[in-house]
């Protein structure tokens, strides 16, 4: 055991907990907290303190810990070199980081941090300032996913590269790309470690300089016995570029004959959106089937209606314009989930790629709906019947349903793919509520050669990292921090707050209602919330609630949020004598989700919760006709 933590180890694990302790408001937390238990006189200034420590403090430094990529890779090799060949990768520093300079006022309250995606893992670097020179750090182990021994040869053909993304995440809590690459590691076959410089770069590769510099080291664990020639790998290297560029080039001529035959067909065709083509992160063009590929969740997404509502809770990005050449950039699966947010299509692809997973036959859409252009998700059931998929908001639309057509927002398809098939619609009419999905019918679908698709390498698939949050602590965080501003709201106006515990207590089932509503889209629980509110609250009170869901975690942000309601005004304002509020906070944790770096409550835009407030006002109507329904808003 004593050689298992060496010295070096023992710094390592101190220094992580260091880390994470100065990156996090601890300080703020435990104020805020002691402060409510204070208040509330549940105990002494030394028990309340224990107490937090115990339950808070100590319980994130483990998560940190349990997630840091330095501190799990430095056990792992103890752990696995007897079992499989790996990648040790560090980051020994970073330089010129320019790509966050134009955010100037906001880069010097941010932090910049590395995340990286090896084949179904994944890794993040430590968070540090902004700067020009960002000191970031890091060690990180990759399988490989060959046993000991293997042949250089064989490695040589692990085609797998690292795709690193720097992000830059402000004080609100807010991410964005600084920039991506992508990182061939094979050199180390040839010496067995190797430095290199990695270049940052923007996505789409619109400018030709980067947008930073990593200095990286990369070497073979365990150390190779055999090395191969600089010359086999240089030649590997010229045959691979070579292959990829004339099968490219051999698509993209093929596609723009295809689409001018297309669009002579008939003169309607102009104006469908029918786009084969998209800009991947590093510039190059692929066909939109590249994107595409079956995509598995592992236990963290574990039905296609969670998928739905998975995708459902990442961020939306601005619609992006198109290129001088007609073309958007869509993002790779990696880069979507480290920054949290996406496009319309970046959300369809991802959506559509983990019902291939489940096994349904899947269909990115484009099309237009009422704010224009839009994609998303069809799936085809053996019997031919069709089923749209928002994936921005998670709901179904059956085309065999009239009621569900009615609200279906989709206006017009231009064409569909997969990760094998693409069609254009040659349909007389582009309705998506009438379209058929006979694609063998040449009348109404015109389709591109499934072979020449088969060409073109595929986007780097991504891993999913489960959730790693204890929920229970973070809903009484938020409720803690969400009562102090609720309390400074009325203080501020000379009002008292009383807190009814029973009561916040019955808000809970609602809040389970809701999202079992958004996942499998059937409201429950309606009937017994009613009658556990009406058998509480007095004869000539006033039952008051509002609803609401967000899909992060930041107490600032949703007050903030909620203020902008007048209901919610008007309920936190009440003047009335014996007014009593009530609190409950729900948290549902989905896949990405960390706990470890959520202290200050800010990153986090793929968890979702919930929070009701409800009053008690003897001064209005009885509650009986109070008693709102389960009606909710997402955030």
């Amino acid at each position: 055991m004593g050689s298992f933590y060496s010295s070096e180890k023992a710094m390592l694990l101190k220094k992580v907990v260091l880390q994470h302790l100065q990156s996090q408001n601890i300080q703020e937390l435990v104020r805020a907290r002691l402060e409510q238990d204070l208040a509330d006189g549940h105990r002494s200034k030394e028990e309340a303190a224990a107490e937090f420590k115990k339950q808070v403090v100590v319980d994130r430094v483990l998560q940190a810990l349990t997630n840091s990529g330095a501190f799990v890779s430095a056990l792992k090799p103890h752990l696995r070199q007897a079992q499989r060949t790996c990648l040790h990768l560090r980051v020994l520093g970073a330089r010129a980081f320019l790509g966050h300079l134009h955010h100037q006022d906001e880069a010097r309250d941010g932090q910049v941090y590395l995340s990286l995606s090896f084949r179904d893992q994944r890794f993040t670097s430590n968070r540090v300032r902004c700067d020009v020179d960002p000191a970031l750090e890091g060690s990180f182990l990759l399988d490989l996913g060959l046993q000991l021994e293997t042949d250089p040869r064989e490695l040589l053909t692990v085609l797998d590269r690292i795709h690193i993304v720097a992000l830059r995440r402000t004080s609100g809590g807010e991410r964005t790309v600084i920039g991506t690459c992508s990182l061939d590691w094979r050199q180390v076959l040839v010496s067995g470690s190797v430095k290199t410089v990695a270049e940052i770069a923007d996505r789409g590769r619109q400018s030709k300089l980067p947008t930073g510099l990593l200095d990286l080291s990369l070497e073979l664990v365990p150390k190779a016995k055999e090395l191969l020639g600089e010359e086999v790998l240089q030649r590997q290297l010229r045959l691979e570029r070579s292959q990829e560029a004339e099968s490219t080039s051999r698509f993209i001529s093929y596609a723009k004959e295809w689409r001018t035959d297309f669009l002579r067909l008939r003169d309607a065709h102009k104006s469908r959106p029918v786009e084969m083509l998209a800009r991947a992160e590093n510039g190059d063009i692929l066909p939109v089937s590249a994107f595409i590929q079956p995509l598995r969740g592992g236990r963290s997404i574990g039905s296609p209606l969670e998928a739905a509502r998975f995708v459902s809770l990442l961020g939306v990005e601005e619609r992006r314009s198109a290129d001088s050449e007609g073309l958007r950039v869509w993002s790779d699966s990696h880069t979507f989930l480290a920054r949290g947010s996406g496009s319309t299509e970046d959300h369809a692809v991802m959506l559509c790629n983990l019902l291939l997973g489940f096994g349904l036959d899947a269909y990115v859409c484009i099309g237009k709906d009422g704010k224009g252009r839009h994609a998303w998700v069809a799936t085809l059931s053996s019997a031919g019947d069709v089923t749209f998929w928002e994936s921005l908001t998670g709901r179904r639309y059956p085309q065999s349903d009239p009621l569900a057509m009615g609200q279906c927002p989709y206006r017009s398809l231009g064409c569909v793919f997969s990760q094998e098939r693409f069609f254009a619609n040659n349909q007389d009419e582009d309705s998506a509520r009438l379209a058929s999905f006979d694609f063998q019918n040449g009348a109404h679908w015109i389709g591109l050669d499934e072979a020449a698709i088969a060409t073109i390498r595929k986007v780097p698939r991504v891993g999913f990292r489960p959730a790693s949050l204890v929920p229970y602590r973070e809903e009484e965080r938020l409720e803690t921090q969400l009562k102090a501003l609720v309390g400074g709201y009325r203080s501020d106006r000379k009002l008292s707050v009383t807190w009814d515990d029973d009561l916040s207590h019955l808000l809970m089932p609602a809040l389970v209602s809701y999202e079992h509503e958004h996942v499998l889209g059937v409201s429950s629980g309606q009937e017994e919330f009613q009658q556990s509110i009406k058998a509480t609250v007095p004869v000539g009170h006033t039952f008051k609630a509002f609803p609401q869901q967000f899909n992060h975690r930041s107490a600032t942000r949703v007050f903030k949020s909620l203020l902008q309601e007048p209901v919610f005004r008007d309920i936190i304002g009440s003047e009335a004598d014996g007014v009593k509020l009530a609190l409950r906070v729900r948290l549902s944790a989905y896949a990405e989700v960390s706990g470890t770096s959520m202290a200050d409550g800010l990153n986090c835009s793929r968890n979702d919760w919930a929070d009701v407030i409800g009053i008690l006002d003897p001064s209005r109507i009885t509650c009986e006709k109070g008693v709102p329904n389960l009606g909710n808003r997402q955030r």
